[in-house]
């Protein structure tokens, strides 16, 4: 039984850390661009730079924490045909999803005005919440392995927690509840309400079977991040200046005004 959940906990890991490692591209390059504003003496560039990749990598990975949350077991079922079990536990560490793509984003900044041991500690306290919380929940029969899903979260959140505290004592990030939090949530949740939707419209219509859920998982998957485009763009959670940062910037900008997304 011990092996059989621990092999439950190993897919969701796995899944787990693919969506982190687009992300970990943003933390690398903030480090020389912090690095090289402040060398100039210019608090300002290494602010907006910090503020634009922490909401770059929100709109990134949420979206795949979403993506997770809804369609764990379908999911599953695609990877794991023979061993489906465990999307439960998926369903649950996606929460932590988030915290762990915005920590990565924040040591990278960290890193760049030298604070390179504040990283390091503050996983090292998140790892011993989650010590504390696994010898604490697993022995619950009625959590068990769950109890290893919801220590990750803790985990996630105190290191988050942590690096955030010591990064805004250093560098004026800003950043507002509308813009961070409040739009991302409505555009995650519009991308929920979606998938769910789809997935179970296209799964009767197709019925169950490896292929038609595949193809039903697909279809929601695809209307639901441009459901999730659609709403971040009409809310304008990025900014002019935020769209032109982006590979491609202008040309997609242009295209935003002639569809009369953006002013021009």
């Amino acid at each position: 039984a011990a092996v059989t959940l621990s092999g439950m906990l190993s897919k969701s890991d796995t899944l787990f850390n693919m969506p982190l490692a687009v992300n970990i591209a943003f933390a690398t390059v903030l480090v020389p661009a912090i690095s090289g504003a402040l060398a100039k003496g210019d608090t300002e560039e290494a602010s907006e730079k910090t503020s634009y990749s922490l909401l770059i990598s929100i709109l990134i990975i949420l979206p795949c924490a979403v993506a997770y949350m809804v369609l764990s077991g379908p999911i599953y079922k695609i990877i794991y045909p023979a061993t489906p079990d465990g999307a439960d536990l998926l369903t649950i560490m996606s929460v932590a999803l988030v915290f762990s793509a915005l920590t990565q984003t924040i040591t990278g900044a960290l890193q760049g005005i030298g604070k390179v041991y504040v990283s390091a500690i503050a996983i090292l306290v998140g790892c011993a919440f989650k010590v504390i919380l696994n010898l604490t929940l697993i022995r619950i029969p009625e959590i068990n392995i769950y109890g290893a899903a919801i220590s990750s979260i803790v985990c996630q959140l105190v290191a988050f927690l942590i690096n955030f505290f010591v990064l805004i004592r250093h560098i004026p990030v800003k950043l507002t509840v509308s813009k961070y939090i409040a739009k991302p949530l409505i555009s995650g949740i519009a991308m929920a309400i979606s998938a769910g939707l789809v997935y179970w419209l296209s799964s009767s219509i197709l019925g169950g079977g490896y292929i038609n859920n595949l193809i039903s998982t697909f279809i929601a998957l695809c209307v639901s991040a441009v459901i999730y485009i659609a709403v971040v763009l009409g809310m304008h959670i990025m900014s002019k200046d935020d769209i032109l940062l982006l590979p491609k910037g202008e040309k997609v900008y242009n295209l935003l005004t002639k569809l009369k997304i953006y002013k021009g």
